[in-house]
């Protein structure tokens, strides 16, 4: 989890989403105070202009979240099927490279994961998570805020403290181990 500055917890899902989904006529901001985000549509927002003008007099408190292009998302589809696909199952990889070519390349690629078995589809999902996170987490930390990350653990857990502490040695994490193994 990531923490701003005062300790209010980003949204990271939150965050991701608003990153994944390309759309020109929105932008959206970052409140470096409350960890909300706030969107803007000229086009459909009538005091659209004003809430920016509002957010120019408050210099440090909205940050613009960037959008990943539609570009991008491509070269991760055509990744997916070289790495992935294409060494498990050569014939899917030669329907989804066939896919991705021309208009509605994004559409076809998912229709021909949705249709198929063993997982393909939650494999893509994953895969495009992974690079959607990366780019969060390089955009938070592009930022000139002191954002924290933070593991979410449970209190009750022993060895989740120690890494939380700070403590990676092999010798205390196996001790820790060890004692929870003992409490089961």
């Amino acid at each position: 989890m990531f923490l701003l500055p005062n300790g209010k917890k980003l949204d990271e899902e939150e965050i991701c989403f608003t990153m994944e989904n390309y759309d020109l006529e929105v932008q959206s901001f970052l409140d470096a105070k409350t960890g909300e985000i706030e969107r803007i549509s000229e086009m459909f927002d009538k005091e659209a202009d004003e809430r920016l003008s509002s957010f120019n007099k408050e210099p440090g408190r909205y940050f613009v979240i960037p959008q990943i292009p539609s570009h991008e998302q491509y070269k991760w589809m055509e990744e997916f099927v070289e790495e992935m696909v294409s060494m498990e199952d050569p014939n899917l990889a030669q329907r989804l490279e066939d896919a991705l070519n021309g208009r509605g390349a994004f559409r076809r690629f998912k229709d021909i994961l949705v249709d198929t078995e063993n997982g393909w589809m939650d494999a893509w999902h994953q895969w495009k998570n992974d690079y959607v996170y990366r780019e969060m987490t390089e955009w938070l930390a592009s930022l000139p805020l002191d954002i924290k990350e933070d593991m979410e653990i449970d209190d009750d857990c022993a060895l989740c403290q120690t890494l939380k502490d700070g403590q990676t040695e092999f010798k205390m994490l196996q001790k820790k181990f060890r004692e929870m193994r003992r409490r089961l």
